[in-house]
């Protein structure tokens, strides 16, 4: 078994990798341009462990993106409904955000910021 991978395993791994906005760096720092030119098996897993590497970056990303609340319009508010952090609802002609969970009336403490209000809004 050969240390060096076929053309037609580069060609694959280069296909795989193209359009990665990180491919020109990875390219560059493995020594593989294209399939022009060989590259060691450690050179490869060495790629490979960059791509795991993009990867887990990508997944903690996305991971922190979906634990923020997501906004969510509650309607009119109501007395005695419970919202949530993120929720949005309109009160005396004014759209306010809850910026943690809360039963208060918008305007009557620190959970909600007002966001926009008409004309003669309280």
């Amino acid at each position: 078994m050969s240390d060096k991978p076929s053309q037609q395993e580069l060609a694959d791994v280069q296909t795989e990798i193209e359009g990665l906005p990180f491919y020109q760096r990875m390219i560059q720092q493995v020594g593989v341009q294209g399939a022009r030119k060989s590259a060691t098996r450690d050179e490869l897993w060495s790629l490979v462990a960059m791509l795991i590497d993009q990867m887990q970056k990508q997944n903690k990303r996305l991971a922190e993106f979906e634990r923020r609340p997501a906004l969510k319009y509650m309607g009119v508010w109501r007395e005695g409904r419970a919202y949530g952090e993120g929720t949005l609802t309109t009160d005396h002609g004014a759209l306010w955000f809850a910026k943690r969970a809360t039963g208060m009336r918008p305007g009557a403490g620190d959970d909600w910021q007002l966001t926009c209000k008409t004309r003669g809004a309280k």
